[in-house]
């Protein structure tokens, strides 16, 4: 274990050579420095990064308190411990209102100054830990993902799988949102049987000046699934209305708000297709085993690639697999170039039953092949996401390091 570097602030020569002298004999400490007044102090914290600061309060050029203020912003891993004459409480208050994290009262005792030093240091070592532990979880065990399925022909079942893969991430407990950004003709509304009354995507861009995660919320509509819905602008008219920089906005937005967004595109190359690619963390394209699908998104593969999208991220999921008057699945990923990492079966009837109901079909009958194979999509995401994870916090902690939440 490492010495606990202590740094010594008082305007006495003679206060901080008997301190230095106490402490010469405790082998898990070591003096680095000493300082006369908080000006120097704070010279001495930047160069010297204490582990504890003992800080006096009534010093010349800069007290301690003003002192201890300025170090719990400057080198926030740096513990204070004030030593004070003062035994009025209103110091103790206004010391702990600086930063402080223990105040002792003149004279100190060598056994009390080493059990405070050892006590302030361990509960400062538990925080970074928790800190450590809370930042890694904000960058990599709650990182929001935004997914958008893509395809370059419509009529392929994409929005019906936007809609049962949101809904089943919702019941899971995944806090999650459901973007329908075909402007022109979406249609999740219909398939998850929102409100008629709702209002949509055209409806928050014309009504709101400003776009916030309070705006935004009041355009959400909540499923009984838990999952949250912005909707279509309701006429192919209302979609001019929306631009790029609106979909930068709600996206941006969402990643704060959830822990999977979730995006239904329409089967056009146009502005509002490359802000939804720019701004997503995942990208799946749906095909299917027909030829003219899979022609087209071999073009559309083409033209991504030429453009210089890193295609290697992508997924590539078969919807309708297996059916009996379509292609093999090896033809399609012959035509693609690609290795399908998913696939959901075909089961027409069941699944426009579900449609015409307004039901997701993982909610209608979630034991049904097509269910349990959504499922499976969701299970293989949340293993490579931890695969991801171990990988971040490895290649993080050197950066951890740097920002002082690891000794």
């Amino acid at each position: 274990m490492p010495a606990i570097r202590v740094l010594i602030v008082d305007d006495s020569l003679e206060t901080r050579t008997n301190m230095i002298k106490l402490l010469s004999f405790e082998e898990e400490m070591e003096v680095v420095g000493e300082a006369e007044n908080g000006a120097d102090a704070l010279e001495k914290v930047l160069k010297l990064y204490p582990d504890v600061v003992l800080m006096d309060v009534n010093m010349p050029v800069m007290d301690g308190l003003k002192a201890t203020e300025k170090i719990s912003l400057i080198s926030p891993k740096t513990a204070v411990i004030i030593i004070s004459v003062q035994e009025d409480p209103d110091y103790l208050r206004k010391a702990m209102m600086a930063g402080a994290k223990d105040y002792l009262v003149k004279p100190v005792s060598t056994e009390q100054l080493v059990a405070t030093i050892q006590d302030v240091y361990q509960l400062e070592a538990k925080r970074r830990s928790r800190m450590e532990t809370s930042y890694l979880e904000d960058h990599f065990v709650n990182r929001p993902r935004a997914l958008c399925l893509i395809s370059a022909k419509g009529g392929i079942g994409k929005t019906t799988l936007a809609v049962n893969i949101a809904t089943a991430l919702a019941l899971q407990g995944r806090k999650t949102v459901l973007l329908d950004f075909d402007l022109q003709y979406g249609d999740t509304a219909l398939l998850l049987s929102a409100k008629a009354s709702g209002k949509n995507l055209h409806d928050l861009v014309k009504d709101a000046s400003e776009i916030d995660s309070d705006v935004l919320m009041n355009y959400l509509e909540k499923m009984e699934s838990g999952l949250f819905l912005l909707r279509a602008p309701l006429k192919p008219e209302h979609g001019e209305a929306v631009a790029t920089k609106h979909i930068h906005q709600i996206l941006t937005i969402c990643k704060e708000m959830f822990e999977w967004i979730i995006v239904d595109t329409a089967p056009q190359l146009n502005d509002t297709f490359f802000a939804i690619i720019d701004q997503c963390d995942e990208h799946m394209m749906v095909s299917t085993p027909n030829l003219a699908v899979a022609k087209n998104n071999k073009h559309l593969l083409d033209l991504m690639q030429s453009l210089s999208y890193p295609l290697q991220d992508w997924s590539f999921m078969l919807n309708r697999a297996h059916a009996r008057t379509g292609l093999r699945m090896k033809d399609v990923e012959d035509i693609l170039g690609r290795k399908m990492d998913f696939e959901v079966g075909n089961d027409f009837a069941f699944v426009d039953r579900a449609s015409n109901e307004g039901i997701p079909f993982v909610v209608k009958n979630p034991k049904h092949r097509l269910s349990k194979q959504i499922s499976h999509v969701i299970s293989k995401w949340m293993e490579e996401d931890s695969r991801r994870q171990i990988k971040g916090r490895k290649r993080f902690f050197p950066f951890l390091k740097m920002l002082g939440f690891s000794k």
